[in-house]
């Protein structure tokens, strides 16, 4: 029987651009007063309370119900409302600072926009940010998936997947017209999943490839080759690897234990920082599209744990991994790595804007950058891996597009959102 001891490891992380990790829910008309550039959650009860003290509540009740609902004046009326009565309100109400270009959009613009939520500590009496384990915990699974991807994949020559998705899907209709062709792709299909798994040899590519030129132009075996991608990758990854191995290994799966059950990461606390109102800009788009949300400010800073499972690398020998922190701090840091690179090549993000890193960074094996949170964009998600990744592009007229990177990104106040700075060391207690 394998012995699992757990080793547990401190985690500071340090927000590096503009951080907001939402909960899916936003504050809406009713939630809040505009005051001095800074916007006031109201405490619902205490709002309620004072409106009945002073005879208004009848009226507010009125101008939410009504048949024609100026959202104009329900805004005036709670702004007004909430300045008369400064005093005995404020001290029920979370006061955050809003950015200059937020205040102004949200004082001249369409009132009725709602502001998307961080998480927040509810039982803590500031109600300070807190970024939930199970975002690192993606960002980690995300990485070593990654890093497990490429490994498989390492003896395959990168120019025999081409990323032609136009292509794929052009085929993809046509595919109906010939079902010998049809065929052909599930059995080439078939032997490029094999290879996946690492147990089948480039050779079998070659030889099945040749086999097929004689009746299948190149073009065809291109796009044969993107189906692997488009089948394995646009859709849920894991899901299709399992299917994968159970259908065509003897063993079963390394996908059947999860390897992240063997790192537990506890929730993030903010010990210091500043939560702030913004209005996040597409590059493309500019301020186009009226967007508000809280956000955690440059310098704020986390603390939680990572928890390590020491001996669970016995149960994933047919992945030649030790499970360490440093594995997982080389596998972060070779992702972000790649995202930062591509950001930065594709001019996806500002060229006067560059993320500062500790001098000692390149060489510390427990230091790493992620990237989290709310648009922190595709590349932050997917596989970081050009050949192998696929983005889903909206176009206009519900046109869709699969590419490897995105055309564009978010910005708030001139800085790609997400970025930050994780840094690790084992606890004095532990062994």
């Amino acid at each position: 029987m394998v012995k699992l001891k757990p080793v547990e490891y401190e985690v500071t992380i340090t927000v590096k651009s503009p951080l907001a990790i939402t909960t899916g829910e936003s504050y809406y008309l009713t939630d809040y007063a505009l005051k001095d550039g800074c916007l006031f959650v109201l405490d619902s009860n205490a709002f309620a309370e004072y409106l009945s003290r002073k005879g208004k509540l009848y009226t507010f009740i009125n101008l939410l119900t009504s048949n024609v609902q100026n959202l104009e004046k329900v805004r005036t009326f709670i702004d007004e409302t909430f300045d008369l009565g400064f005093e005995s309100l404020k001290s029920n109400s979370l006061k955050i600072e809003c950015d200059p270009k937020a205040w102004e959009n949200l004082i001249t613009g369409e009132r009725k926009r709602e502001i998307r939520k961080i998480f927040r500590n509810q039982f803590d009496a500031e109600k300070k940010p807190y970024i939930p384990g199970s975002t690192i915990k993606g960002a980690i699974r995300n990485a070593l998936e990654t890093k497990l991807l490429l490994n498989a994949l390492k003896e395959i020559d990168k120019e025999t997947l081409p990323f032609l998705f136009e292509e794929l899907n052009k085929f993809l209709r046509e595919r109906k017209k010939s079902e010998e062709i049809l065929n052909r792709l599930e059995d080439m299909c078939v032997t490029i999943r094999e290879l996946l798994q690492a147990e089948a040899k480039v050779e079998c590519i070659k030889k099945t490839a040749e086999k097929s030129k004689k009746e299948i132009d190149d073009k065809k075996i291109i796009k044969i080759f993107d189906s692997l991608v488009e089948r394995a990758l646009q859709k849920d990854f894991r899901q299709k690897i399992t299917e994968i191995f159970k259908k065509h290994s003897k063993k079963p799966p390394p996908t059947a234990k999860d390897l992240m059950r063997f790192i537990k990461v506890s929730d993030f606390q903010m010990e210091k920082g500043e939560v702030r109102i913004g209005h996040p800009e597409n590059s493309k788009m500019g301020d186009d599209v009226k967007i508000f949300t809280e956000y955690v400010a440059p310098g704020a800073k986390f603390k939680g744990s990572i928890t390590i499972y020491k001996g669970a690398e016995n149960l994933f020998e047919s992945l030649e991994l030790n499970l360490t922190i440093e594995l997982i701090v080389e596998a972060l840091k070779t992702f972000a790595s790649k995202t930062y690179s591509l950001e930065r090549n594709k001019k996806l993000i500002p060229q006067n804007w560059k993320l500062k890193v500790p001098p000692d960074y390149k060489n510390s094996p427990n230091k790493s950058l992620l990237k989290l949170g709310f648009h922190a964009g595709a590349l932050s998600k997917t596989v970081g891996e050009e050949h192998l990744r696929a983005i889903l592009i909206r176009k206009k007229g519900r046109k869709v597009k699969y590419e490897n990177y995105p055309s564009s990104t978010w910005l708030l106040n001139g800085k790609p959102m997400g970025w930050c700075l994780l840094e690790v060391r084992k606890r004095e207690n532990a062994n």
